[in-house]
């Protein structure tokens, strides 16, 4: 936790993360919200802190500058009741976190039917994020509503490779299809652990990662979630795992 604060606090050491690779540690960071169990208090110390280092909000065009406090309302919103321990999967919580994403989904649906998809420096780093999370976290219906822009998306530099890969392999998860990126992980109910969801034709998920601009390695990616990424050894799991998350036929990598 507390080098995350200290990543907030420092707006060089942003600014230099930012001109490296600003979706990947982005993504990190919120996957660090996600992950763990923050008090209320600290929720917005760290929002607080994160808008303060955002430094392309001061340049946000005037027709768009009043979205700003919706977006803020969306993020925090939608990283609220993630951020807490959950006991089952029908629990008030996670029905309220429910709830929250069908209030941000259409929020989001609004902005993106009049402006299309923002980027970070048509919005902001925390504007453009809660865009991204939205569409993550979003149902089935939502993204397939979507889905004949992501392309688009990823091309006009809309949105960065690593949240374009998050977006569709979630909605592949809802298909109960293969993952093509490597971006979902799931937490093994027995061990506690977090394990890689299946993966289509894993021999070629570098070549995948790379062809939509993806620089980092998915060892280096699944390291952060403590995975020893090993691809022979994946391999022999295959088919337990395609038991296990229901998935039936080959692992096609078809859209």
């Amino acid at each position: 936790m507390y080098y995350f604060k200290y990543f907030l606090k420092r707006n060089d050491f942003l600014g230099k993360i930012l001109r490296y690779h600003t979706p990947f540690f982005l993504l990190l960071f919120f996957s660090f919200l996600i992950s763990c169990s923050q008090p209320k208090e600290n929720m917005y110390e760290i929002f607080s802190n994160f808008e303060k280092a955002d430094f392309f909000r001061s340049k946000v065009h005037d027709s768009l500058r009043h979205l700003i406090p919706t977006l803020d309302t969306v993020l925090y919103r939608d990283q609220f009741y993630r951020s807490r321990n959950h006991k089952g999967p029908e629990s008030k919580r996670q029905q309220a976190m429910r709830a929250q994403d069908a209030i941000n989904m259409k929020v989001v649906d609004s902005i993106l039917q009049k402006h299309g998809f923002l980027s970070i420096t048509d919005i902001g780093i925390m504007g453009h994020q809660a865009l991204v999370s939205v569409m993550i976290h979003s149902s089935l219906d939502f993204k397939l509503k979507y889905t004949s822009l992501f392309e688009v998306w990823l091309k006009d530099k809309k949105i960065a490779p690593t949240n374009y890969a998050s977006i569709v392999d979630r909605l592949l998860v809802q298909q109960h299809r293969f993952q093509l990126y490597g971006t979902q992980v799931m937490v093994n109910k027995i061990t506690g652990e977090a394990e890689l969801y299946p993966l289509c034709d894993p021999d070629n998920i570098e070549v995948r990662r790379r062809q939509i601009g993806i620089t980092v390695p998915l060892a280096d990616y699944l390291n952060s979630f403590k995975i020893k990424w090993n691809l022979e050894f994946y391999k022999r799991f295959i088919p337990s795992l395609m038991s296990k998350y229901n998935l039936g036929g080959k692992d096609s990598c078809d859209r």
